[in-house]
């Protein structure tokens, strides 16, 4: 393009982009965090002789924003709803969510307003909430979530019964919160 053999840059609504990979007909980049454009920008592709291709075909959005996590400590199998905006960060569905790290075990329902997910096991700890889209976009909350030590059952008196049994079970963190 432009009697040139590589492309130098790409910006999308003059933000500069990280090139992925090109050929003679394809262009792949990854887009920055930016200010909204407000309608269609130009994207700028400049050659390695400074030859330029421009198209007003872009749209930059607002970056989503994570605004509450209800429940924002728990271990596996706990219900974790994300609230915030634009949440599916421009894409029509999320393909992963992940707290401190670990894939959840279930997206439950998700919208740009609300995710609703169920916690898999991790090590106790805290880190942080990340939405990808189907697009590769994502949202992101800086350690919003903390992993809880798992509830520990110490003894459970009687050990045998049957229907109508009363039974006492003992132990530290039962209700989820871990032990201590």
């Amino acid at each position: 393009f432009g009697g040139g053999t590589s492309v130098t840059s790409v910006s999308l609504a003059s933000i500069p982009a990280q090139l992925v990979n090109f050929s003679q007909t394809e262009i792949v980049v990854i887009a920055a965090h930016g200010l909204a454009s407000g309608g269609l920008a130009e994207v700028v592709v400049t050659a390695d002789t400074g030859a330029r291709a421009v198209s007003t075909t872009w749209t930059q959005l607002e970056r989503g924003d994570i605004t509450d996590v209800l429940v924002d400590e728990g271990q596996v199998g706990t219900r974790v709803t994300i609230v915030g905006t634009r949440l599916l960060a421009g894409a029509d569905e999320l393909v992963q969510v992940t707290l401190a790290n670990v894939p959840v075990q279930e997206i439950v329902s998700q919208n740009d307003t609300a995710v609703i997910v169920v916690a898999a096991d991790g090590a106790p700890g805290q880190g942080d909430i990340r939405l990808t889209a189907s697009t590769g976009a994502f949202v992101l909350e800086v350690n919003g979530w903390t992993f809880a030590s798992s509830g520990v059952v110490t003894a459970v008196e009687p050990a045998t019964g049957q229907q109508g049994t009363l039974v006492t079970i003992s132990g530290t963190g039962l209700f989820g919160r871990g032990a201590g």
